[in-house]
């Protein structure tokens, strides 16, 4: 009697335990809860830091050509430069790097400098490209490693092949670097194109500022016209030189043959 009561007490011991257990999984699952703290770790360190690329475009009108170029010039740091400049006599053209963390400080004081007429910026974010070629390039250093470990012990094919592999890896590496530094130039320094026109009645008024444009875009297309008229004038005219007169030379004779013809015919 007392081994029963002593069984069936077990018994119940162990089904409440048991049911006890099954509910908190139960809990867990229901509540979408990780079963430990270090998942959340790994997914909180697997969301990319932002890797934004930002270029910027401006356009502006000034009276003074040359003091604008040197008023535009003294607003760029020492550690930034011009990657492209074109200076004409009415306009000039210019890319810049200018530092991404004083991006907004460099364009307040192109406003503050110029009368500008078109603002332009753009972001690019590169986070999830930029997180890829880290992981691959981790993941190639992690094989380098363990081939280098390999190849203590690898017979004189396996070493071929590993050299071979070795080689692969670091040609790989020398990429994938080459594109990680290239990210890492374009994010920490902003692309700024400015183009400064020169008018003599530069003003405040975008209409005015477009007005004044669009006649020196007219101005300029006639002459580009004029120059592409020129230039077809010059391609054809040694063309013109030499089958006008031969042309010419040509119906002379046949009409000329023609005329013999009729003076020989009998008239009727």
């Amino acid at each position: 009697m007392k081994k029963r009561t002593i069984f069936l007490s077990l018994l119940f011991v162990g089904l409440f335990l048991f049911g006890g257990c099954g509910a908190s999984d139960l809990g867990q699952l229901e509540s979408g809860a990780p079963e430990n703290d270090s998942e959340i770790e790994y997914l909180a360190e697997g969301v990319p830091e932002r890797k934004i690329i930002y270029s910027v475009d401006l356009s502006v009108y000034t009276r003074d050509l040359e003091e604008s170029i040197e008023t535009l010039k003294s607003n760029v740091n020492a550690d930034e430069w011009f990657d492209y400049e074109n200076i004409r006599d009415t306009q000039a053209s210019f890319k810049i790097r200018i530092k991404s963390e004083r991006l907004d400080q460099f364009v307040q004081s192109i406003d503050d400098s110029f009368d500008v007429t078109f603002y332009s910026k753009t972001g690019n974010d590169i986070s999830l490209e930029y997180l890829d070629t880290t992981n691959r390039i981790a993941a190639l250093e992690a094989q380098y490693d363990r081939l280098i470990d390999l190849y203590e012990d690898a017979s004189l094919n396996e070493m071929i092949t590993i050299n071979e592999r070795l080689g692969e890896i670091e040609t790989e590496l020398l990429a994938l670097e080459g594109t990680l530094n290239t990210f890492d130039s374009l994010v920490d320094y902003s692309e700024v194109d400015v183009t400064i026109y020169q008018s003599r009645a530069s003003s405040k008024s975008p209409f005015i500022n477009r007005l004044f444009t669009s006649f020196g875009n007219g101005v300029n297309a006639v002459i580009v016209f004029f120059d592409f008229l020129l230039i077809v004038l010059a391609t054809i005219l040694p063309f013109i030189l030499i089958l006008v007169p031969t042309g010419y030379g040509i119906y002379f004779l046949i009409k000329k043959r023609k005329h013999k013809k009729e003076k020989k015919e009998p008239k009727s």
